[in-house]
């Protein structure tokens, strides 16, 4: 979806904003450390790698969608499972991650 650089389109920009207004289903979205609820899209897909004892070029990523609130904190989306990065699988048949027990 992106181009080469990882830069959104506006219409990119759009799907996401669709696809986590749908994962947000109801729930706060206001940003944990200032409470404001308005977030911008980063223009940019960024990835982060996995850890494998060093840094390594041309490893495992994972792309991912910034959410950026007015102070500067950040949530990460991952771009596959919204659906607006190809990836070998689609979202619907990736592997699900593991659930996490709620303490």
């Amino acid at each position: 979806m992106a181009d080469h650089t990882g830069k959104l389109s506006i219409a990119e920009k759009q799907k996401i904003s669709e696809a986590i207004n749908a994962c947000w289903g109801g729930r706060s979205e206001a940003c944990p450390i200032c409470g404001n609820t308005q977030w911008l899209i980063a223009d940019h897909l960024v990835t982060t790698t996995t850890l494998g004892g060093a840094f390594q070029l041309g490893g495992q990523v994972y792309p991912l969608v910034m959410l950026i609130s007015p102070c500067g904190y950040t949530r990460l989306f991952n771009a596959i499972m919204l659906g607006v990065h190809p990836s070998a699988k689609p979202p619907e048949e990736a592997t699900q991650p593991a659930e996490v027990e709620k303490q």
